[in-house]
C-alpha cells in the first residue's frame, strides 16, 4: 500500500486525471485518461524503407493501444507541436536534444529513455537501431493497454561487445567529442570523416563531425588546423612539426598543411586504440605532442607517342622535355621495344629501364630511388623508395581497365597505400581508396593522365594534347610528407 500511494503521488501531474508517463496505467481504482493526445514518431530523413517500416509499426500500435492519434514523420517535415505532443525520436533525426542522447553510443549499443514529453530511441547503426526499436517494441508499445507507463527514471541501455574496452580522451568517452575543421577547408572535412570511420571500425565510436561556424553548443571538440571558435587557445604552427595540443575544450591539431594533420591523428588513432585494447583509463594530453616530419619532391614525366616506332624528331623532342626538368619517374605508354631502348640510350647514367606489360616503361632515378616490382591480376605494381629514406610511393599501371582490374584495384589499394594510378580510360567504382591527394600535396599538375584517389571519388586528369610534337605528355610535380 505504501509503495502504491508513492506511485500515486509521483505519477500524477498537475490535472488530476494526467500522468506524467508516456501511457497511463489501467489498474484497478485508476481512472486515469492517456495524457497525450498525439505520438509523433520521427524518423531521419534519409531513413530506409525498414526503418520506417518499424517506425509506422510503433505508431500503429500506439494508437491501437491508446486510442490516441500516432503518425510517422521524417525529421525535415512539418512535424505535429503541442502540450498534448509526445515526440518518439528514432535515431540520429539532427535535433540538438537527440544528438546529446546519442553521445558516447558505440557501434553495437542501444538503449532508450523518456524525458521531457519525448521518448529517444537510440542506435548509431541501422542495425543496431533496428534492435533499439524491437526491444523499445517488446518492453512498452505492445503493453501500452496493460498498466505499463514511462517516466522521468524509465531509461533502458545495452552496450555491445567490443574488442577493445572504454576509451576516453582526458578523462571523458571519446565518442563525446567533435571533430571540428575551419569552414571552407574541404581537404580538413575530409582528414576529419576519414579519422571518425578509422574510429568507427576499430572500436565503435562515432564522433561527430562540422566546420567551425556550425558548432551548435559546447562539447568536448578536437580542432584540425585554423579554427576560428577558441581563438584564446590558438597555438603558432612551425614548419616540418605538426603539435597535439590539449586545452579546456579538448585537443587541437595545429599544423598549416592538411597533410601532417592526417598523420598526426592517425598516430592518435593508433595510441587510444592501444590504451583501450590494453584497459590503461585513457590517454591524457597533459603536454604538447610535437611529431616531426619531412617532405620529398617527386616528379613524374609521362609521354605517349602517336606512333609505337618513334620518329627521330619525336625522340628529340622527347628528350628535350626530359632534359627540361630531369624528373624522378619518366613513364612511356605504348611504344616498341626498339624506340624505348634508343631513347635510354641517351639517358643510361642517370636513369634505368623497367619493362612492363602492354607496351608500357619506366624510366627511373638512380641516384635517387630503388624499386620493386611485381604484378597482381593484370596490374604492374611498382613500389618506389627514396635511397636517402623517407618518401615512398606506388604507380600501378592497369591497361584497359575491365571489370576484372577495377575489382583487383579494390583488393590492392588499401587505405595506407600512396599510389599513382595510370590507366587507358577513366575509372570509376574503385572503393575505399585514399592516397596521392591525401597524402600527396599537389603542386603542379599538367595535363597528365594520373587519376588519384580521394576518399572514394577519383578525379582524371587528361593529357594535354601537343600533336605538333609527335606525342601526348603530362607532368606532375607532388611532395610527399613522411614522419622522422
Amino acid at each position: 500500500m505504501t509503495l502504491l500511494l508513492t506511485l500515486l503521488a509521483c505519477g500524477k501531474s498537475k490535472d488530476v486525471d494526467k500522468y506524467e508517463g508516456i501511457f497511463s496505467p489501467e489498474e484497478l481504482d485508476w481512472d486515469a485518461e492517456h495524457e497525450y493526445a498525439t505520438y509523433a514518431v520521427v524518423v531521419p530523413s534519409k531513413a530506409s524503407f525498414a526503418l520506417y517500416e518499424s517506425a509506422e509499426y510503433i505508431a500503429e500500435k500506439l494508437s491501437e493501444n491508446t486510442g490516441a492519434y500516432a503518425e510517422c514523420f521524417y525529421a525535415h517535415e512539418d512535424i505535429s507541436k503541442g502540450n498534448d505532443v509526445c515526440r518518439i525520436l528514432i535515431g540520429d533525426v539532427g535535433f540538438e536534444d537527440m544528438s546529446k542522447y546519442l553521445k558516447g553510443f558505440r557501434s553495437e549499443d542501444i538503449g532508450y529513455k523518456y524525458h521531457n514529453k519525448t521518448v529517444y530511441i537510440g542506435g548509431i547503426t541501422e542495425e543496431s537501431l533496428l534492435r533499439a526499436i524491437a526491444k523499445f517494441t517488446d518492453d512498452i508499445v505492445v503493453y501500452a493497454d496493460r498498466g505499463f507507463f514511462m517516466n522521468e527514471d524509465t531509461e533502458f541501455f545495452l552496450g555491445g561487445e567490443y574488442e577493445v574496452g572504454q576509451i576516453k580522451l582526458d578523462g571523458f568517452s571519446l565518442g563525446e567529442y567533435t571533430l571540428v575543421y575551419p569552414k571552407g577547408k574541404d581537404e580538413l572535412r575530409t582528414v576529419a570523416n576519414d579519422f571518425r570511420n578509422k574510429i568507427f571500425s576499430s572500436s565503435g565510436y562515432l564522433l561527430s563531425v562540422c566546420s567551425d561556424s556550425e558548432l551548435r553548443s559546447e562539447s568536448h571538440v578536437i580542432l584540425l588546423g585554423d579554427c576560428d571558435v577558441f581563438k584564446d587557445y590558438r597555438v603558432q604552427s612551425e614548419p616540418n612539426i605538426v603539435k597535439i595540443v590539449g586545452f579546456d575544450a579538448g585537443l587541437m591539431v595545429v599544423s598549416d598543411i592538411h597533410i601532417p594533420i592526417r598523420m598526426a591523428l592517425d598516430a592518435l588513432a593508433a595510441e587510444l586504440y592501444d590504451k583501450g585494447a590494453t584497459g590503461y583509463a585513457g590517454l591524457i594530453v597533459d603536454d604538447p605532442i610535437e611529431i616531426a616530419f619531412e617532405t620529398t619532391d617527386v616528379s613524374v614525366l609521362s609521354f605517349c607517342p602517336t606512333s609505337y616506332d618513334i620518329s627521330h624528331s619525336t625522340m628529340t623532342s622527347i628528350a628535350e622535355k626530359i632534359m627540361e626538368s630531369y624528373p624522378d619517374v619518366i613513364r612511356l605508354e605504348r611504344v616498341s621495344a626498339d624506340s624505348v631502348q634508343s631513347l635510354i640510350y641517351n639517358f643510361a647514367d642517370k636513369y634505368e629501364l623497367i619493362s612492363l606489360s602492354n607496351n608500357t616503361y619506366h624510366m627511373i632515378r638512380k641516384d635517387r630511388y630503388e624499386y620493386e616490382k611485381s604484378t597482381a591480376r593484370g596490374i604492374d605494381i611498382l613500389k618506389y623508395k627514396h635511397i636517402a629514406g623517407g618518401a615512398e610511393f606506388d604507380i600501378l599501371e592497369t591497361g584497359e581497365t575491365t571489370n576484372a582490374t577495377t575489382e583487383a584495384l579494390n583488393s590492392i589499394i588499401s587505405k595506407e597505400s600512396v599510389s599513382f594510378v595510370f590507366s587507358d580510360i577513366s575509372l570509376s567504382g574503385v572503393v575505399g581508396v585514399e592516397s596521392a591527394s591525401v597524402l600527396f600535396d599537389q603542386v603542379n599538375i599538367g595535363g597528365m593522365d594520373m587519376l588519384y584517389f580521394a576518399g572514394d571519388t577519383i578525379f582524371p586528369c587528361d593529357y594535354d594534347i601537343i600533336d605538333s610534337l609527335g606525342f601526348t605528355c603530362g607532368y606532375a610535380e607532388v611532395k610527399i610528407f613522411s614522419l622522422k
